[in-house]
């Protein structure tokens, strides 16, 4: 994998909470916070009335927290409106004592929806409080107390627990209808935050609580900079009753309308803070999420952007939209003379139409007829690529979505199990039932994979209890288990995912029991490959252990399940699930419930014609190793890019473009490469 040597992410917005901490925290740390007597589990949450976002962050005139200390615990009900991963970056690492720095961060936001309630609030928490008041000692210097921060387990525990709802196992996402239960919160950024105070004891824990899944957002409100703007101050306009300006839209789903990028263009990526201005020249703060998305070009001209209205600097300043998806960046098309030509070849229908003022005309004639036909044909023309983009734009945000479930249930596997799930279970090396005519003897050596080993993780209990983990596979009594058609395994992009096939090889194989399995999109990081050594399969003859990724075949050479400390590269560096598809030779796709070698695994091969999405054009243009790379090859349907979701639960975007050696590096757990980072 990518070792970071001495190098600790540290998140950008961990770092503007270090900037103003020491002016701030100091003051407000042990004023603003409610220590609460008993743990989250323990309070009597529905006796508790529930509180109004609007009045948790009433401000006074001077933009000051005005809502009371001591009436806490208190629930408040609404809307989430981000994954926490496009938020901040949770990548935990162990105490590094640097006075303000909060570390690893996690946060969410979410909005009202009561109608005599608006706004919103984010729930935030940091890995390392012992950097930070009231932990923080200062003799006179600074001096952090490491043994107030969470470690890295700890932080993973933490991390595991307020992204599931408790009674349910449900992982939260945007969208979902929750309850917060909060036990204390702080002033920060011009607005009252749900969090722990800064403490890392349970008696300080907030919580989520699942209302509703899938609730779905919230309209975003549009807005113009005219619509917040005090023109006398020149800036956003505070208003200490949050009738208007900034403070009536904090927390909530905005959309800023018709601005343009300032900043030089260069400059726009992830985590990026950018200036925006709209036609008049007022100016404002553009947020850009963690998704890797926004790595592509800047917008050109004048854009709008959906997004959460926030506040960062405290006080009556600092406002800006946050925006989480690249998808919600629009750009405001321009007269162009394509459009001018429509224009003038409407104004010319018109007045042909009008030309004739006797009563006796009422039909079209021939060049008018033909003037609409080429009008409609053009506007079809502009319009079927748009409609096609943003629908696409939906699907690879669903496909996102996708594997940021599985990452989180594969996280919550290796909570209840200490380990990461087998990529496939097989009894004996150096067979291949059903690799082709000859085979049909061999006996099946195929139980689970880590599909059908995270089920219970993924809201399908039943199903997983259904699955006979004793038997083989391909048991007549795992087949309704085989052919079920789970969403959460098939990517809106892919081809075909509704269809039942046979697999081309193995013991589900034309050659053997010729049996039917549903198809998937994504396969679990077996590691890298030369090209013909592959950890899938009961085939194996030798694989070298630095070589292997972290879900692989286990019962053969010794080799077991993966835990997260062996992941010495990294675990916000290391591969762990990725797309894989294919647009030919259907039966060689992914199937997300075959428990035979390639078919829920893929490996890394330094060979590009494996991101290709293409199996024959893969094998057509031949390399080492035949077709066994394209076999278990990476690729999408999107345009030039591949969804993985790392080791740490995030998900990122990698280019088909990648430099394949790097790319193998970032495939295995502890390979020690001596890359230090990824594009």
């Amino acid at each position: 994998m990518i070792p970071t040597g001495q190098f600790f992410p540290i998140p950008r917005r961990s770092l503007h909470i270090s900037l103003a901490l020491a002016a701030l925290c100091a003051l407000l740390a042990f004023t603003n916070g409610t220590a609460s007597a008993a743990g989250v589990e323990d309070v009597d949450w529905e006796s508790l009335p529930i509180t109004n976002h609007r009045d948790l962050q009433a401000v006074d005139n001077d933009g000051l927290r005005a809502f009371p200390t001591n009436v806490f615990p208190i629930r408040l009900f609404g809307v989430l409106l981000n994954n926490p991963a496009d938020m901040l970056d949770s990548t935990p690492f162990e105490p590094n004592p640097v006075p303000f720095n909060l570390g690893a961060s996690w946060q969410v936001f979410v909005q009202a929806i009561e109608p005599d309630d608006f706004g919103g609030t984010a729930v935030f928490m940091g890995q390392h409080y012992g950097n930070v008041p009231p932990n923080l000692e200062f003799t006179p210097a600074p001096t952090p107390d490491p043994s107030r921060s969470y470690s890295n387990a700890d932080w993973l525990d933490e991390i595991t627990r307020v992204s599931m709802d408790r009674e349910t196992g449900h992982v939260f996402q945007a969208g979902d209808l929750v309850e917060i239960h909060a036990q204390g919160a702080l002033y920060f950024g011009g607005k009252t935050n749900v969090n722990e105070e800064h403490f890392i004891e349970s008696e300080l824990d907030f919580e989520l609580k699942l209302i509703t899944p899938g609730y779905g957002l919230p309209t975003p409100t549009s807005l113009t900079l005219a619509d917040i703007w005090d023109e006398a101050e020149d800036s956003v306009l505070f208003d200490p009753t949050r009738a208007a300006g900034g403070e009536r839209y904090q927390g909530e789903l905005v959309e800023l309308m018709n601005v343009q990028l300032v900043d030089d263009p260069i400059l726009w990526g992830p985590d990026s803070l950018l200036t925006v201005a709209d036609a008049e020249g007022r100016e404002f703060s553009l947020h850009l999420g963690l998704d890797d998305g926004f790595s592509g070009a800047a917008p050109e001209g004048f854009f709008s952007a959906v997004g959460i209205f926030n506040q960062e600097g405290g006080g009556t300043a600092g406002y800006e939209l946050w925006v989480m998806d690249p998808s919600n960046i629009t750009v405001v098309p321009e007269p162009t003379t394509l459009a001018l030509a429509i224009m003038g070849g409407c104004g010319l229908l018109v007045l042909g139409m009008n030309s004739d003022t006797s009563p006796l005309r009422a039909a079209f004639t021939l060049i008018e007829l033909l003037v609409v036909i080429a009008i409609i044909g053009i506007l079809t023309a502009l319009l079927i690529p748009a409609v096609q983009y943003a629908r696409e734009a939906g699907r690879r945000a669903h496909c996102t979505n996708n594997l940021r479930q599985i990452g989180l249930a594969i996280t919550q596997y290796h909570e209840s199990h200490q380990s990461y799930p087998p990529g496939n279970v097989t009894r004996s090396a150096g067979i291949c039932y059903g690799g082709g005519p000859g085979t049909e003897g061999y006996p099946s050596e195929d139980g689970a994979n880590w599909c059908l080993s995270i089920l219970v993780f993924l809201e399908e209990k039943p199903l997983f209890e259904q699955y006979d983990f004793e038997d083989f596979n391909e048991a007549v009594q795992n087949r309704e288990v085989r052919e079920k058609p789970l969403p959460v395994f098939a990517c809106p992009s892919d081809i075909s995912t509704s269809d039942l096939l046979v697999p081309a090889t193995g013991p589900a194989s034309p050659y053997a029991l010729n049996l039917m399995y549903r198809p998937g999109s994504y396969r679990a990081v077996a590691g890298r490959s030369d090209g013909i050594r592959f950890l899938d399969s009961a085939e194996l003859g030798d694989f070298a252990r630095e070589d292997r990724g972290p879900i692989h075949t286990i019962g053969l050479l010794d080799f077991t399940t993966e835990s997260i400390r062996h992941i010495r590269d990294g675990t916000s560096h290391t591969l762990m699930v990725g797309e894989s598809t294919t647009r030919t030779s259907l039966p060689f796709r992914t199937f997300w419930a075959y428990a035979y070698a390639h078919y829920s695994l893929s490996t890394v091969t330094p060979q590009a014609r494996t991101l290709l999405a293409d199996y024959d054009e893969c094998k057509a243009l031949g390399g080492y190793g035949g077709s066994l790379p394209c076999r278990r090859g990476w690729g999408s349907l999107h345009s030039g890019v591949i969804n993985f979701v790392y080791c740490d639960a995030s998900v990122h975007v990698i280019s088909t473009g990648i430099d394949m050696e790097v790319l193998q590096a970032m495939a295995t757990i502890d390979g020690g490469e001596a890359v230090i980072q990824a594009p």
